[in-house]
């Protein structure tokens, strides 16, 4: 299985206050931009180990064109367990500049690869706790754009039958990706 995956997507924070806007981004113009893969043993919905990586990070694949716009990551599953993207350093650390942002990015599915449902589309990990998110539909075979909100709406603890989070819970979490 494929997954294609282009962060022209961006942590973007737009305070109703401010007129200033913080974004961190990929766009893959050139290279994977220091995107990773990793393997996660046991079910991703229900019994994760987001913290025991399998075979700790692997390279992402960089394809130069087709992307949305320009180029774009892939990665191919090493196993038949769930396996995420891992963001750069720029996008870990302190995050909370970022709160009530959005997170965005594209993402498609190769045509030959089933779509997979019950596991969390994205995954926040730090020494406060794990996070995660599940957008809802599954990607098709074209990018589409996929939004996350950058605050508590629709977090849950651990995994996806896990408690709700609440603010403070997300901001701790945030502020030590």
């Amino acid at each position: 299985s494929a997954v294609a995956l282009v962060v022209a997507a961006a942590l973007a924070s737009s305070p109703a206050s401010a007129i200033v806007s913080i974004e961190v981004a990929s766009t893959f113009d050139t290279d994977v931009d220091g995107w990773a893969f990793v393997d996660v043993p046991g079910n991703a919905a229900q019994t994760p180990d987001f913290v025991t990586l399998l075979g700790g990070p692997s390279p992402a694949d960089y394809v130069s064109t087709n992307g949305n716009p320009g180029g774009f990551i892939s990665a191919k599953d090493p196993s038949n367990n769930t396996f995420f993207f891992t963001a750069p350093g720029k996008f870990l650390g302190d995050q909370s500049a970022m709160y009530g942002g959005l997170l965005k990015y594209d993402l498609k599915l190769d045509p030959a690869t089933p779509q997979w449902t019950g596991d969390p589309d994205v995954v926040l990990i730090s020494d406060s706790g794990v996070l995660v998110y599940d957008i809802g539909n599954e990607p098709g075979t074209s990018f589409s754009t996929r939004v996350v909100p950058w605050s508590e709406g629709g977090w849950r603890i651990g995994s996806l039958g896990g408690a709700q989070v609440s603010a403070a819970q997300f901001q701790n979490v945030i502020g030590h990706l």
